[in-house]
């Protein structure tokens, strides 16, 4: 749902918010693009709006006021993980750049999405795909670490929980002798205090030389 916020401009506007706001709605049908979020910023820009875009990354329009022409900067909105981390092309693709282009706000609605179809799209497409599956990894990831942790307070008769501070896993009521270290999607590293001669038959039970 559209969300608009007032708030005066740093100069006298050569549009009113309103129209500034019609503008992008413009460029954004004539994408074939559907709003998701518009708000009114001020005052280095005063107006904004989110674009979710038909087999293409969803994409931001930002309308810039400048004396010297008013312009409109199209950026990507990169996916976030389960945890609201956002994932950038920078962040998959060694010495990538972020896509983003910027075009004066006279421009026609069509021939402003025909430079945003022609110039960032295509750049876009790919690092955003790459960007996507890197999400879907840490999600993927966070469920396995879960999932260990869970079967680790079953087996102590306890559950798992998360701190509320940063969202970090452990398990209450475990014997004292034993501390998690680390868990991983496919191992877990534990810390065991035992005797020599304990130690020496858990080692042998592992397979350690008899």
């Amino acid at each position: 749902m559209p969300v608009r916020l007032h708030q005066s401009n740093h100069r006298n506007p050569t549009m009113n918010q309103d129209e500034k706001l019609k503008r992008l709605d413009e460029i954004t049908a004539a994408l074939g693009g559907t709003v998701t979020r518009q708000c009114e910023i001020g005052p280095s820009y005063s107006a904004w709006q989110c674009i979710a875009l038909p087999d293409a990354p969803s994409i931001s329009l930002h309308y810039y006021e400048d004396r010297k022409g008013d312009y409109i900067h199209a950026s990507v909105n990169w996916p976030r993980d389960g945890k609201g981390n956002v994932c950038t092309g920078r962040d998959v693709e060694y010495n990538a750049t972020n896509p983003e282009i910027r075009f004066s706000a006279a421009k026609a609605p069509t021939k402003a999405a025909g430079e945003i179809a022609r110039r960032l799209l295509p750049a876009a497409a790919p690092l955003y795909a790459k960007a996507l599956e890197a999400c879907h990894s840490r999600d993927r990831f966070a469920s396995a670490v879960a999932a260990n942790y869970a079967s680790i307070a079953a087996a102590a008769g306890t559950v798992a929980r998360q701190a509320q501070h940063n969202g970090n896993w452990y398990v209450p009521g475990l014997p004292s002798d034993i501390t998690i270290d680390f868990v991983s999607d496919d191992s877990v590293t534990l810390r065991v205090r035992m005797s020599p001669s304990a130690a020496a038959d858990l080692i042998r039970q592992m397979g350690g030389q008899q």
